[in-house]
């Protein structure tokens, strides 16, 4: 009557598989972490770098007597435009890369949940790029705020 014979329960290979899913995620956090932060001392450095190319024009805008938001707003469009074009490619590249991954992933390794609905996507699509913005912003703001200090 018993067509199973012998039954192996794999709780050491489950371990290691649930160990081996905490550790890519921990240390995919740690990767968007560095990135976050090395992205925004770039962006600060560029428009630092701006600022310092333009010193001479911020110095006459001052003064002929120019208000402080007419001379430092290009520097913040400057740092929403860097920030949506760095989204923008960023987008670009994880829809393609994705697309490609989701395809071998279904193929070789259909047991992997991998998201795949396209309002969820399109959701992604849309934080990354809002998250490019706000680190444009900022840290121009940031840049701004230090030229403004160093005016008075």
């Amino acid at each position: 009557d018993a067509l199973v014979e012998d039954v192996v329960y794999g709780s050491r290979l489950a371990k290691k598989m649930e160990s081996l899913a905490k550790s890519i995620h921990l240390g995919g956090w740690i990767l968007v972490s560095f990135l976050f932060l090395s992205t925004i001392l770039i962006i600060i450095n560029t428009i630092r770098l701006t600022i310092l190319a333009r010193k001479e024009e911020i110095d006459i805008m001052h003064l002929i007597g120019a208000h402080q938001s007419f001379i430092l707003g290009p520097f913040l469009v400057e740092g929403f435009c860097i920030g949506f074009l760095g989204s923008l490619v960023s987008i670009i590249t994880l829809k393609f890369g994705y697309s490609i991954l989701l395809a071998k992933v279904t193929v070789y390794m259909p047991f992997i949940p991998i998201v795949s609905e396209n309002i969820t996507l399109i959701f992604i699509y849309a934080l990354i790029g809002i998250i490019g913005l706000f680190i444009g912003l900022f840290s121009s703001y940031i840049s701004v705020q230090q030229l403004i200090k160093n005016a008075r």
